[in-house]
């Protein structure tokens, strides 16, 4: 039995499982619409929704304005380049000499840190995957999105305020295996464990030796930065909807609306968008930004602001994704709320805020070429990458070949 309650639609109605027979049919067309496009969902795919008080995972990709954790500025600031053949070059002539590092002469918390690939070359040629150690585990475990060939973009704040190939190791406490490794990363095949670290101009370095160069004295280089955890930052996140109102289309421009977990406990919210035609609530609130509005469609500068008030002095939701969101079809048809389960199509994504919507008809992987790669994989955040600007800058005129009409698909 669904139950819709009084706070999303105005009336107490317990709809019986003929009546909800239409919501469960949209929802089986939208899962296998959805599949059809984008393939399978990865295991572990929570479509970037967490809960305001959660530890960041072991490889995960961080904003800049993450609510709890930043990356310190001197490693922002670091160039590939030169600077990076600088690096390799020290590596080499301290390998020759007998003076590189090991962890144990490494003056270094790795409680939290960053990984930062910026060696240009072999980056390009690709790097094996790395892992590091997890106590808890009592295993080695990949960091995640560390090598994507994306060399050049490490770092980079975008338009879309994103990491690109950085690794947050969140709680690794400087642990070992029980041969006192941290790292180790795979070769043709096999898994390597030797690699050194080097402190160069205030930086740490972490080399991996690259074991098949004729000289056997070439490393992978890798920037180690102190993660600074900040507690003040609310959490935060920006949720883009698709209302199922037109299946297939995966514009997720339907709404969009930021959520602010304020520290007095209060949620902030605002609409930025309403791409979709039919009516819809948001914590009980309507929505009154009108049909397509800020999509390219009706370009209105324009948005709507309401605050969630405490209860009993906690958070009146316990995450963005608790936060109802319930959309009233026409017809007989029942309200519905929106939905974001683990490994199931998604009717709602969360990302941070400042990442641009799709205009209207533009289906999000259009707009962000990752996006699929991201529902197949599961890595943290690939999909705000490779942005094309003209599909989010809510103009019509300048796309109109990229459209995905709604009633024709691709």
């Amino acid at each position: 039995m669904l139950l819709v309650s009084v706070a999303f639609v105005g009336c107490s109605h317990e709809v019986s499982v003929d009546e909800n027979y239409a919501y469960k049919k949209k929802v089986m067309e939208y899962d296998a619409a959805f599949k059809q496009t984008y393939g399978t969902i990865a295991k572990g795919q929570t479509w970037g929704f967490k809960t305001p008080d959660a530890a960041r995972t072991r490889g995960a990709v961080v904003a800049t304005d993450d609510p709890i954790w930043e990356i310190p500025e001197d490693m922002t600031s670091f160039k590939e380049g030169s600077s990076a053949n600088k690096v390799q070059a020290a590596f080499k002539a301290a390998y020759e000499k007998g003076e590189l590092l090991g962890l144990k002469d490494v003056d270094f918390n790795f409680d939290n840190y960053w990984l930062l690939h910026i060696d240009h070359a072999h980056q390009q040629n690709g790097m094996g995957p790395l892992q590091a150690y997890d106590p808890i585990a009592k295993d080695f475990v990949d960091v995640t999105n560390f090598d994507k060939g994306m060399n050049t973009a490490h770092y980079t704040v975008s338009g879309q305020n994103a990491l690109h190939g950085g690794t947050l190791m969140v709680d690794m406490d400087n642990a070992t295996n029980a041969d006192g490794k941290m790292f180790r990363w795979k070769e043709k095949g096999d898994w390597q464990y030797d690699y050194y670290f080097l402190y160069y101009e205030g930086h740490l370095f972490l080399g991996l030796r690259h074991y098949t160069q004729a000289k056997g004295d070439t490393f992978w280089v890798i920037m180690v930065g102190e993660a600074n955890k900040i507690e003040s930052k609310p959490y935060q996140g920006r949720v883009f909807c698709e209302d199922m109102g037109e299946i297939g289309d995966f514009d997720f421009n339907d709404l969009v609306f930021d959520a602010v977990f304020n520290v007095d406990k209060s949620i902030s919210i605002e609409i930025l968008a309403a791409g979709g035609t039919l009516p819809v609530t948001v914590a009980g609130q309507p929505v009154t930004l009108g049909e397509m509005t800020n999509t390219g469609v009706k370009k209105v500068e324009k948005t709507q602001k309401f605050t969630i008030d405490p209860v009993n002095g906690k958070y009146a939701y316990e995450s963005i994704n608790a936060i109802p969101v319930v959309v009233t079809p026409g017809g007989d048809a029942y309200p519905y709320e929106l939905e974001a389960k683990p490994e199931t199509a998604p009717q709602k994504i969360c990302t941070y805020i400042g990442v641009r919507w799709p205009d209207e008809y533009v289906r999000i992987d259009k707009a962000y070429n990752n996006f699929k790669s991201w529902v197949n994989t599961a890595q943290p955040e690939i999909w705000i990458q490779n942005m094309v600007a003209r599909l989010t800058d809510k103009q019509l005129f300048n796309n109109a070949d990229d459209y995905v009409d709604p009633e024709e698909g691709e």
